[in-house]
């Protein structure tokens, strides 16, 4: 890897797994398929009104938060050697259908380089629509766990 990550993940890890919705997911890469609120890959696509059928990405995390009426998701994948970012949201009883899929190439060092300067470049939502640090960094260490997995990362 050509640039230097400098950037930690603070606080007490095992916190994330007191929570019900971490404590349903592995603790490690050993799961790099992560959905929260959503039943898989093909629930992603279907809730989006994406193309069905579409091969599930090698990584991927999924969130899907709608704790009234209102809603808001996230999904950050990685397929055919790159990474994809897709959000959308709603307000009403109607899902997330009108927000459309249109994933958007997602360079993972540019998160990295702005949390080593405090920044984010994907605030990530709990399933609550909270922004809780825990959920964040959550998704730090996923996606950092994915990065360094991926091809070429050596």
């Amino acid at each position: 890897m050509s640039q230097e990550l400098k950037f930690r993940i603070t606080g007490d890890p095992t916190h994330y797994y007191r929570d019900p919705y971490w404590a349903k997911q592995e603790k490690t890469m050993q799961n790099p398929r992560v959905y929260f609120s959503f039943a898989g890959w093909d629930d992603v696509l279907r809730e989006f009104s994406a193309e069905a059928g579409q091969p599930e990405p090698e990584f991927v995390y999924a969130i899907y938060n709608h704790p009234d009426y209102a809603g808001a998701a996230a999904v950050v994948f990685y397929q055919d050697g790159a990474w994809f970012h897709n959000s959308g949201s709603h307000c009403s009883c109607y899902g997330l259908e009108d927000s459309g899929w249109n994933p958007e190439t997602f360079d993972p060092m540019d998160h990295f380089m702005a949390l080593s300067q405090n920044k984010l470049i994907l605030a990530i939502q709990d399933t609550e629509g909270e922004f809780p640090q825990a959920t964040q960094e959550f998704f730090n260490l996923w996606l950092y766990e994915a990065f360094i997995s991926t091809p070429g990362k050596d």
